[in-house]
């Protein structure tokens, strides 16, 4: 009897093997996930064109600078009610939250301009 992690493992019975084998499969993939992956996707916001704000993206062999865009502003707050649309709603990247005195204002809402906004 070997005990590994708290747990009594038999030797006979092949689960330490596939203990091991399932540690070195979820290493594996995580290691793919790091590299492949972009983690920036976890902690900042996604634009509805697919750009993360608060960093350099490339769309058609273009780089487009949203280093200073670091928020997530939604155009039409009121989509959100309803959670079924919030992987439609309108939202663009900004470099501060808009505040009373911005163009658009709770009378034009949904607000269709990306320029209304810093």
């Amino acid at each position: 009897m070997v005990i590994l992690a708290g747990f009594a493992w038999s030797k006979g019975s092949g689960q330490l093997v596939a203990c091991n084998v399932s540690v070195v499969l979820l290493a594996a993939a995580s290691n793919s996930a790091l590299l492949s992956g972009d983690p920036k996707l976890l902690t900042h916001g996604v634009d509805q064109f697919g750009l993360v704000c608060g960093s350099k993206n490339t769309y058609n062999n273009v780089t487009i600078d949203l280093t200073e865009q670091k928020y997530l502003y939604y155009l039409d707050p009121f989509a959100l009610l309803n959670t079924s649309n919030l992987p439609w709603a309108a939202s663009i990247c900004v470099s501060a939250c808009p505040g009373v005195a911005d163009l658009c204002d709770v009378s034009s809402l949904p607000c269709k301009n990306n320029s209304q906004y810093r």
